[in-house]
C-alpha cells in the first residue's frame, strides 16, 4: 500500500472519530444547558419561598430612639399667620417632640445666621431630626411594636430610649424652646409603657437576640399624585420628609432586630370603607373598631362647634372638621401631659389603646406578603438603609 493512500485512510478514520466527538460534545453541552436552567428554575423558587417579599431590615446594634419633648403656646402672637392657629389653639399650651437621628443628637450643634443647624466640630457631619406634634407623635409610636425580652422575670423593653440634650427653635413662631425633661419623660411613660428609666441597661445580644421590634407601614398615593408612607396614624410625604432629613431617625431604630413590614395601601375614606376598621370589627375588636370610628371621624361637641363657626373656611367642610378634631385632641393630650393627668378613653388616641388589636392588623396583614411598591423601596427604604429582606423560618419544599 501506498504512503499517500495510507495517509487517505487515516485522515477518513480522524474526521470520522472528529464527528463523532463532536457530536457527543454538543449533546454533552446541550444536557448540562437543561439540567442548569432546571437547576436555576428550583433555586430561583427556593430563593423566593425562603424570603418576604414584604419585610425588610438593616444596621447591626440593638434599636434605638432619641427624643425630647418641649412646650410652647400661640400667646401674644398677634400676626396674620397665626390667626387661623389662634382659633384653633387660643392660648392653650401645646406639646412638641423631637425626634434625632443618632449622629444629630451626639454631635453639638447650633443655628447659624441663615437658622441652619451647623456645627462647629472640624470634619464631622449628622444626619437630620424630626419635629412632631403630640398628637402625631402617639399616632406614630402606637404604629409600631417595641418589642420586649426578659432579664429574669423582668421585662424589659427592645427600643432603647435616649433622652436629648438641646433646645430647639420652633420656626412656626420663631421662638427658641427649652428641653423639660419631666415632660419628655412623660410622654414617654405613656406611649411606651414598658419604659423604665432605670431598666435602660446595656445587656448582651444573647439577651434579646430573639426579640423583635415592628415598624408596620402602608402606602398612600393621593388623587394629587403626592406618595405618603404611613406608620400608624401618621404619614411622611416621599421624598419631601426625606430629603429634609426628617426620616431620618429611623436610622437609630436600624437593628437586625428591626423589622419595617409592608401593610398593603392605607386606606381612610369613610368608616365602612376604612380597612383598619373592618379588620377590627371582623376579628374580635368591637371596642378597637367603635373608638377607631369615634377618634378619627365622628367625635364632635360644643368645643368643636364653636371653632367651626369662628375658623375661616378656606378649606372643604370635611377637611376643616379634621382639622378642627386634630387641633382640639391636641390641646386635651397637651394638657394631660404637662399637668401628669393619665389620659381618658376619650382622648386617647386607638392605637395606643389598642395595641393587642394593632399588632393582630399588622400580622394579619404581613402575611399576605404582598408585593412591595418600586418607590417605596427605592424613594424610602433603601435610603434609610433597611435593604436586607427577612429569611423565612419555615423550611421550603425539597422537590
Amino acid at each position: 500500500m501506498s504512503l499517500s493512500k495510507r495517509r487517505m485512510e487515516f485522515d477518513s478514520s480522524y474526521e470520522s472519530f472528529s464527528d463523532l466527538m463532536l457530536g457527543v460534545t454538543v449533546l454533552l453541552i446541550a444536557l448540562v444547558a437543561v439540567l442548569t436552567i432546571n437547576v436555576s428554575v428550583k433555586s430561583d423558587n427556593s430563593i423566593k419561598n425562603l424570603i418576604y417579599n414584604n419585610r425588610f431590615t438593616g444596621g447591626v446594634e440593638r434599636p434605638k430612639v432619641y427624643l425630647s419633648a418641649y412646650s410652647y403656646s400661640y400667646q401674644g402672637m398677634s400676626d396674620e399667620e397665626t390667626s387661623r392657629q389662634k382659633i384653633l389653639y387660643g392660648d392653650s399650651p401645646l406639646v412638641i417632640v423631637m425626634l434625632e437621628s443618632p449622629s444629630h443628637a451626639k454631635t453639638y450643634t447650633r443655628l447659624d445666621e441663615k437658622g441652619q443647624t451647623v456645627t462647629d466640630t472640624k470634619g464631622s457631619s449628622f444626619d437630620g431630626k424630626s419635629a412632631l406634634d403630640l398628637e402625631d407623635f402617639y399616632h406614630l409610636i402606637g404604629g409600631i411594636e417595641p418589642g420586649e425580652f426578659l432579664v429574669g422575670e423582668e421585662k424589659n423593653m427592645l427600643l432603647n430610649v435616649f433622652f436629648g440634650s438641646k433646645n430647639v427653635l420652633l420656626s412656626r413662631i420663631n421662638r427658641e424652646l427649652s428641653l423639660d425633661l419631666n415632660l419628655t419623660e412623660t410622654v414617654v411613660n405613656t406611649s411606651l409603657p414598658l419604659f423604665n428609666r432605670e431598666n435602660q441597661k446595656i445587656h448582651s445580644f444573647g439577651k434579646y437576640k430573639e426579640s423583635n421590634l415592628y415598624i408596620f407601614i402602608e402606602s398612600e398615593i393621593t388623587p394629587q399624585g403626592q406618595k405618603r408612607v404611613w406608620i400608624g396614624d401618621t404619614y411622611f410625604v416621599i421624598p419631601d420628609k426625606l430629603s429634609g432629613g426628617e426620616l431620618d431617625f429611623l436610622v437609630g431604630f436600624s437593628s437586625p432586630n428591626t423589622q419595617i413590614v409592608y401593610l398593603g395601601e392605607y386606606s381612610k375614606e369613610s368608616p365602612k370603607k376604612n380597612k383598619r376598621i373592618q379588620f377590627f370589627q371582623t376579628n374580635g375588636f368591637e371596642s378597637a373598631a367603635s373608638d377607631y370610628e369615634r377618634y378619627h371621624f365622628s367625635s364632635w361637641d360644643s368645643v368643636h362647634e364653636r371653632i367651626y363657626q369662628e375658623i375661616p373656611k378656606n378649606l372643604s367642610k370635611e377637611d376643616t372638621k379634621a382639622e378642627i378634631r386634630k387641633a382640639v385632641s391636641l390641646v386635651n393630650l397637651s394638657s394631660a401631659a404637662l399637668n401628669k393627668i393619665p389620659l381618658t378613653d376619650e382622648i386617647l388616641p386607638p392605637l395606643l389603646k389598642h395595641r393587642k388589636a394593632w399588632l393582630a392588623y399588622g400580622t394579619h396583614f404581613s402575611q399576605t406578603d404582598q408585593e412591595v411598591p418600586g418607590w417605596i423601596v427605592q424613594e424610602f427604604l433603601n435610603p434609610l438603609g433597611y435593604n436586607k429582606r427577612i429569611p423565612r423560618q419555615e423550611e421550603t419544599s425539597k422537590e
